[in-house]
């Protein structure tokens, strides 16, 4: 027994420092707050609204309100060291240091940092299980900052519900600048205090957004009234280790007593301004003088700078406030002083680097700027509100430097992208090592040792993270601004820095690459449209690695794989940017490439290959694209051997293939070997796994399995939905896939939940551009159309026809035909309803044979079927001709024997028997049936499963034309 308490104990630990380590990777403690002086703060334990909430067994969250300045924070951490229960979380908002931690995901990782580095918490047995929710986590964001609030929060709440008492503080509410969520943390906060084991307490500004959701809470507000004494003693003691302010002492005290209007920050201040006094008389004189309420203390600190610096050092103090009021986290003095040496469009002179920038930095901006280690920031949130403050009247001169936060972003954005467009970031050689580390790791990590430095050089990496936030945040830039972009966008200098952004924050795809595409897309729709075309963000990716991938191209000193490597680079990213020609026209480049390089049986050629062959996939080419996973997959095995993941993913895709062209039997073999040996390589919770399952799940549904494909798509569901929310686009293929199993068992009220919320999610994220939301739709109307809501059904189709984009997509155009049809039928509208389905059965046929397909072969049926009812028995019949022919068998002297010229009435029957079977998922039925009588299909390619969301399968309808009729 002890053994396996030893063993679950260690697991526990090693899970814990695994969660620690990932929810800590990238983040920056960063701490100011100065501690609680003896004898302070202890007022709060006898005021009525902290014996009120005592009182209520700390039921509701306690609110403690005050004015900036006030000791809210070292109230917080009085509390906190004076906390009666035996775990205590704290967690302090500061953006006017950090605005990453003025995010709700902050709070998050900060509490669950703090739990699993507590030994208390990390004995709790119950700890592992609660636990395992973040596990999923670790394989879809890089780290604990990348991870949506509403992802992380649930991991909060188990591992808080399976805890002991304990006490959770949340300092500076009011500086959580994060409009999304700032309404959901509250909301979540106050359902923690009203748990049991909690006692919760908020500190804060008083502000009005925080009336309504705090209402329920005890209020408790700090005011002179409340905090005169703590201020008086925190005097009393500051000059008890001051010599130099201690004979004015009385004086201070009388001071403090009449104008701190219960600011600690104000008292601080002036002392400080005292004790840097150079003789006594100076000292009185400034005590005197001493301004009251913050904002006049920061204006006289201003104008005294003002009177006493010489131009070129006024303009260096107003460059470091611009870069304080807009960092978007904490920048080194180094980081400072590079930013300021930066110049646009030109390479950085280092003699233009401040000798000793932490000197210079408290020289000129002290006291309302302090260094704290290497780190640079405001000494408070009211001093960065103040410096943003605009005052029209007043001047530099006066005190005011009337920064704007548009004036600090550009000049940001214009230093970030000087930074990223050096020189060195343009170097073949570097981009080169880059791009073999990201694609090949482990044996590319010498190549990169003399090339590693600049990506980790001073400011790069705030330079690589921030340039398009602070960019997209300016909203009227200049051309030069514009230019700038442009330059950047095209030149080598953007792939050094999205192999960069690719190691910082994915290490799996070029996605994050995307979504700075899609910022800057957004930010340049808003500007005239002279300001757009400078900034031709179409080329966004392609232009720059088609350059690069060309100088590696005609040049012999670089290594052969780098013009395929970029080749790769630019398939994936058109494959995520949803460009498939471009992404077919990279992979087939790069596959041909490859082979005449290095060989069909290299494993980059095998890579290429397979991605080749998904090309051909998405494209409909689906029985070239499985021949080739095939012979490719089978290339793998032998060279790489079969637990390779490059053979085990070709596996997974060749399933997938078999699967639209009809083999399901084969498919659902294949997709479980396929998975098992996913799992095998990387655990049951894997994005590939769940898709894997997926693709089983639709091996299973096509053979009429309901209930096992329904415990696929439900368990996909339940895994995915915590971790990658219900907008996921593989949450929105397993919702999708459930809701149409619903539909088929009639369990219509499960169908309506999904399907509805599915169409929804799928508009929003998507748009009706997509098939997938047109499936979606399409889905839903024909469930719309069993549950006779007809009304609503046919308010779908005619929004799906409208869309603009399905007749891209013909066979979904023939769903729609298919449906109306159904509902024409409905309302007894027969003639209608035929007409409807002869319609688009002349449009395929003005198509051509190559436009028959699976959705048209059930048209046919349920025309058939209404034609009979009207007595039209050959017209019914003829429906079914040219999809059978008689099977070319050799004859003795080898020569093949001719088909008939012409369909017999028997045939015709076949036909349509052949066809029912297959609807009936009998496929095998239909093939005896077929060998029986020496045919065979004209053109398989007819029943074969294009791409979708799944596409809607209309060979199962319930309540179908005969029944209704």
């Amino acid at each position: 027994m002890a053994y396996w308490q030893e063993q679950e104990a260690k697991a526990r630990t090693d899970l814990a420092s695994r969660a620690l380590a990932w929810l800590q990777l990238g983040s920056r403690a960063s701490d100011s707050t100065p501690r609680w002086e003896k004898g302070t703060c202890e007022w709060i334990f006898q005021h009525p609204a902290f014996e009120t909430w005592s009182a209520e067994n700390y039921r509701r969250p306690l609110w403690i309100s005050g004015i900036p300045g006030c000791g809210k924070s070292v109230m917080a951490r009085f509390l906190a060291a004076n906390a009666t229960t035996n775990i205590t979380l704290t967690h302090f908002f500061q953006s006017s240091v950090d605005l990453s931690s003025s995010r709700a995901t902050a709070l998050v990782i900060s509490m669950l940092s703090q739990i699993l580095e507590s030994d208390i918490t990390r004995s709790q047995p119950d700890l592992k299980p609660a636990l395992t929710s973040i596990v999923p986590l670790f394989d879809h964001f890089r780290c604990g900052q990348d991870c949506p609030f509403l992802r992380l929060w649930p991991v909060l709440e188990t591992v808080l519900s399976n805890m002991p008492d304990y006490t959770l503080i949340v300092d500076a509410l009011d500086e959580c600048n994060d409009p999304e969520n700032n309404d959901p943390l509250i909301q979540r906060l106050l359902l923690l205090g009203s748990m049991a084991n909690s006692r919760i307490i908020f500190l804060s500004r008083f502000h009005a957004r925080f009336e309504g959701p705090l209402r329920v809470s005890v209020n408790l507000a700090m005011d002179s009234s409340t905090v005169g004494a703590d201020i008086i003693q925190f005097v009393r003691q500051e000059i008890s280790r001051d010599a130099r302010l201690q004979p004015l002492q009385s004086q201070i005290l009388a001071k403090v007593e009449d104008s701190s209007q219960g600011m600690f920050l104000w008292a601080k201040l002036m002392l400080d301004d005292l004790s840097r006094a150079p003789s006594n008389n100076v000292q009185a004189r400034r005590l005197a003088g001493f301004p009251r309420g913050l904002d006049s203390v920061y204006t006289e600190y201003l104008r005294e700078g003002t009177e006493t610096l010489r131009p070129e050092e006024l303009a260096l103090r107003r460059e470091i406030f611009i870069i304080l009021v807009g960092a978007v986290r904490p920048l080194t003095v180094d980081e400072v002083s590079c930013a300021i040496a930066l110049k646009p469009s030109c390479q950085l002179d280092e003699n233009d680097l401040l000798l000793d920038p932490k000197h210079e930095i408290l020289r000129l901006c002290w006291p309302l700027a302090m260094v704290t280690g290497d780190f640079v920031q405001l000494i408070h949130m009211s001093v960065k509100e103040f410096l943003l403050w605009p005052s029209e009247e007043a001047t530099e001169m006066q005190g005011r430097l009337n920064l704007t936060t548009g004036e600090s972003n550009i000049y940001l954005a214009r230093k970030c992208l000087s930074k990223l467009s050096q020189e060195t970031c343009g170097s073949l050689h570097r981009i080169g090592a880059m791009i073999q580390k990201n694609a090949f790791s482990s044996t590319a990590a010498a190549a990169l040792e003399n090339f590693e430095c600049y990506k980790n050089s001073v400011f790069y990496e705030y330079a690589s993270l921030g340039w398009h936030h602070h960019l997209t945040s300016v909203p009227n830039p200049k051309i030069a601004d514009l230019v700038q972009l442009r330059d950047f966008l095209q030149d080598n200098y953007f792939v050094y820095w999205a192999e960069a952004l690719y190691e910082w924050k994915s290490q799996d795809d070029m996605g994050p690459a995307l979504e700075v595409r899609a910022s800057i897309q957004s930010w340049l729709a808003l500007l005239p449209s002279k300001l757009r075309e400078l900034a031709p963000v179409d080329s966004y990716f392609i232009a720059a690695y088609e350059s690069v991938r060309q100088q590696y191209d005609v040049a012999d000193e670089y290594d052969k794989s780098l013009p395929f490597l970029c080749l790769f680079r630019l398939g994936e990213y058109a494959n995520l940017g949803d460009t498939p020609e471009k992404s077919y026209m990279f992979y087939r480049l790069l596959a041909r490439g490859l082979k005449d390089t290095f060989g069909a049986e290299n494993p980059l050629t095998m890579k290429a290959t397979y991605h080749l062959a998904r090309e051909l996939l998405s494209q409909g080419n689906m029985l070239e694209g499985e021949r080739l996973l095939s012979t490719n997959g089978e290339m793998q095995d032998q060279v790489l051997g079969p637990d390779h993941p490059d053979h085990v993913m070709s596996l997974e895709y060749i399933s997938y293939a078999q699967w639209q062209i009809n083999r399901y039997e084969e498919s659902a073999r294949g997709q479980a070997k396929a998975q098992a040996g996913l799992q095998r390589l990387w655990g049951p919770l894997k994005k590939e796994v769940l898709k894997s399952k997926l693709f089983l799940g639709y091996a299973l549904q096509a053979q009429r399995k309901l209930e096992e494909a329904l415990d696929i798509f439900d368990d996909i569901w339940k895994i995915w939905l915590p971790v990658m929310g219900p907008d996921n686009p593989l949450s929105l293929m397993a919702q999708c896939s459930m809701g149409a199993i619903y539909r088929k068992r009639r369990m219509y009220q499960r169908a309506k939940q999904h399907l509805t919320a599915n169409f929804a999610a799928r508009q929003r994220v998507f748009s009706l551009k997509l098939a997938v939301t047109i499936d979606s739709g399409l889905q839903l109307a024909l469930l719309y159309r069993e549950t006779r809501c007809l009304e609503e059904a046919k308010g779908l189709l005619d929004l799906i026809s409208s869309s603009g984009t399905i007749d891209q997509w013909f066979e979904r155009v023939c769903q729609v035909s298919h449906i109306q049809a159904l509902l024409c039928m409905d309302r007894g509208n027969a003639e209608g309803a035929v007409e409807t389905l002869r319609a688009i059965l002349i449009a395929a046929s003005a198509k051509g044979r190559e436009a028959n397909n699976r959705e048209l072969l059930w048209v046919r049926l349920t025309l058939a079927d209404l034609l009979r009812l009207q007595n039209c028995y050959d017209e019914a019949l003829l429906l079914f001709s040219n999809l059978v022919r008689h099977q070319e068998v050799e004859a003795s002297d080898s020569r093949p024997l001719k088909k008939a010229d012409s369909e017999s009435r028997p045939q015709l029957e076949i036909a349509e028997r052949a066809l029912r079977l297959i609807r009936d998922a009998d496929t095998q039925a239909a093939e005896n049936l077929l060998e029986k009588n020496e045919l065979e299909w004209v053109r398989p390619q007819d029943f074969w499963i294009i791409f979708g969301g799944e596409i809607t399968d209309t060979a199962w309808i319930n309540d179908p034309v005969m029944e209704t009729a």
